[in-house]
């Protein structure tokens, strides 16, 4: 997408609604500082030129799922050891970067390693048993 940037403005209260639809899409363009400046470009142009939806299930998939994560992990991080947060931080970049398979369909594992790693993250934050204070 290069040298166009995309966000969500979720909300304050930082629930992601059900229906990303509600939320509003914002693009930012990074000046790449090079060529002459004749070419101008639409983003709906631009990103049909690299065959990117502008309503891209993923975008709000990945969004979703980094906006969740954070605020479950920051909740985290005041109350457990960093040793403990070491391992979590870990586990979070082997099942959102590095866990899939080359032959098999990105999204449907992308969506899957999400889930995943979503619900143990809020077992955790949620579990009964008091949380270890920080070392």
């Amino acid at each position: 997408m290069f040298p166009i940037g995309r966000y969500l403005a979720l909300p304050s209260d930082g629930i992601f609604p059900e229906n990303p639809e509600e939320l509003s899409v914002g693009y930012v363009f990074n000046d790449p500082e090079c060529g002459d400046g004749s070419e101008t470009h639409t983003v709906r142009e631009w990103f049909h030129k690299f065959n990117i939806p502008l309503k891209d299930d993923y975008f709000f998939a990945w969004t979703k799922t980094k906006a969740t994560l954070s605020k479950h992990l920051r909740f985290l991080e005041g109350r457990l050891s960093e040793k403990t947060m070491v391992s979590i931080w870990n586990a979070t970049l082997i099942t959102l970067y590095l866990n899939y398979e080359v032959t098999e369909d990105f999204q449907t594992q992308f969506q899957k390693n999400s889930d995943m790693l979503l619900s143990l993250i809020e077992k955790l934050r949620t579990a009964d048993a008091p949380m270890p204070k920080k070392i």
